[in-house]
């Protein structure tokens, strides 16, 4: 793998420290194909993309929109914002993160 190669992806470590998840779930998902990850000898390489899109928790978007985190949890199982379950762990992707701040500020308080 050339050093531009490696450019793209993240260790399991690092991945995990981003996305606050343990490396154990981390090589669990990679291993289960439901994260973009190969295997170099006994060590796996995380799609950095992939990494750096979906980062954001549930409680960091609920304290982006100033709302409590089962709304949160609520507007993703209904599929009102994007979003991902990963082993139990609900993720929010970055680019639709200032979105998601327009359409609350637009919406009228309950």
């Amino acid at each position: 793998m050339s050093m531009q190669d490696e450019d793209k992806f993240y260790t399991s470590q690092q991945a995990s420290e981003i996305m606050k998840l343990n490396e154990l779930t981390i090589w669990k998902l990679a291993s289960s194909e439901i994260i973009p990850a190969f295997k170099i000898g006994d060590r796996w390489r995380i799609k950095k993309s992939f990494v750096d899109e979906w980062q954001y928790t549930a409680s960091e978007i609920a304290e982006y929109l100033n709302i409590g985190i089962n709304v949160v949890y609520r507007l993703a199982k209904k599929g009102e914002i994007p979003s991902i379950k990963l082993r139990g762990s609900w993720r929010f992707k970055k680019s639709d993160y200032n979105s998601l701040k327009e359409i609350f500020a637009s919406k009228p308080k309950n």
